[in-house]
């Protein structure tokens, strides 16, 4: 081989050589800052999703508030069957504005549904999921579970 393919097979190795040796240092020297913007990015969307659910959870908090402090639902429950079904009539049409209910019932103390915004009725003590909800909305506290697929496949 004469002199000139050396030095230039020598010069190409090396070049070689220093370009993988600065892209591995460029690499580590910045995948750190990396890996922290990838984090502040993640922590921003997730805050902002937070933020989103929870408005959304309160936005049906109070919805379920209007609900209840209807007057219709509140004169089936003292025993004016008078307005059985106005109150029906409501019950659906908040059901259908207020959100993703897959049904919105009614229900007195011994559990019994008497109004339902779909065709259901029964006892709302007797469904597995219910009994906790149940239970707790008699004390008078706030009850929320986690996403229950519904019979309509539907979350509610």
């Amino acid at each position: 081989m004469k002199i000139f393919t050396k030095l230039l097979l020598i010069i190409g190795c090396l070049s070689i050589f220093s370009l993988v040796l600065v892209g591995s240092f460029s690499f580590t020297s910045t995948e750190e800052t990396l890996q922290e913007q990838i984090g502040s990015a993640q922590k921003i969307q997730a805050e902002s999703m937070m933020g989103t659910i929870d408005r959304l959870l309160y936005e049906r908090y109070l919805y379920i508030q209007d609900i209840a402090n209807a007057t219709p639902f509140k004169n089936i429950l003292t025993n004016n069957q008078g307005q059985y079904k106005l109150a029906r009539q409501r019950l659906r049409e908040y059901a259908s504005v207020t959100g993703p209910w897959d049904t919105l019932d009614i229900v007195n103390t011994n559990g019994e549904i008497l109004i339902a915004s779909d065709v259901g009725g029964g006892n709302a003590a007797e469904h597995s999921y219910e009994k906790n909800a149940f239970a707790i909305a008699l004390s008078g506290q706030v009850y929320y579970s986690d996403v229950i697929i519904g019979h309509q496949g539907r979350p509610t």
